[in-house]
């Protein structure tokens, strides 16, 4: 006897419990899959840490990248060094007078 031939002799009684099981187990695999510890909604979680994280990596190489022409400014380029001394430390060259007017 086949497997098509043992389910039709089924009653209609049998066979609905059968596909109320059927259907259950199919929902509990669906639940195990969704909302499991290494589920699609943990996926999707991580993905947009991910996202968030690659975005921050961005934002500190541009930073660095900054930093970096600073530095190399405040190395090589003494104009600029004077420039940055001044408006920082409030510095001045020697017989030179400054008038604050605020």
């Amino acid at each position: 006897m086949d497997l098509y031939a043992g389910l039709k002799q089924l009653n209609r009684r049998e066979g609905r419990r059968l596909t109320l099981i059927a259907f259950l187990l199919v929902c509990l695999t669906l639940g195990w899959i969704i909302f499991s510890t290494y589920g699609v909604r943990r996926y999707y979680k991580l993905c947009k840490e991910i996202n968030v994280v690659k975005a921050e990596n961005q934002r500190l190489k541009e930073e660095n990248k900054n930093i970096r022409r600073e530095l190399d400014r405040l190395k090589n380029d003494p104009a600029y060094r004077e420039e940055v001394a001044r408006k920082k430390f409030g510095l001045i060259k020697k017989n030179e007078i400054i008038f604050d007017l605020e």
